[in-house]
């Protein structure tokens, strides 16, 4: 017999909290550690200031495809070419020249796995600038 789906319900000020077990159809919360708030807001603003750097420094075209980027700096255009989520690449995260200005589109590529020829070669590149495998 299939389990009967629960929607979560939310209220307000909820999300700092995760959720730990279901029992009888209800989900239970555990406090989610403040300082561990406090340390992914600070990285995100680090990352936001890197990204405004990066965005001042280069002309709002795709590396990737050469089509123009308008409108205003979002982080979905500053890709990681190695990216910090895997650990042996933590190192890179706040390197600026570890960035690439892509659009949306290509960021999604590569995100997905298929990164234009162009973003492998700038890869390429940044793994034998940083002098990583």
């Amino acid at each position: 017999m299939a389990m009967k789906k629960v929607p979560l319900k939310r209220k307000p000020g909820s999300l700092k909290f995760t959720p730990l077990k279901r029992k009888g159809g209800m989900i239970k919360h555990r406090p989610v550690d403040p300082k561990h708030i406090a340390d992914r807001k600070l990285e995100g603003e680090k990352l936001w200031q890197l990204f405004e750097e990066h965005w001042k420094l280069k002309p709002h075209v795709c590396q990737s495809c050469g089509c123009r980027i308008s409108g205003e700096n979002k982080t979905i255009y500053h890709d990681h070419l190695l990216e910090h989520s895997r650990d042996r690449y933590e190192h890179l995260k706040y390197e600026i020249e570890n960035l690439m200005l892509v659009c949306f589109d290509c960021h999604t590529k590569k995100s997905n796995g298929n990164p234009t020829d162009k973003h492998k070669e700038f890869i390429e590149a940044a793994k034998i600038r940083f002098d990583v495998q």
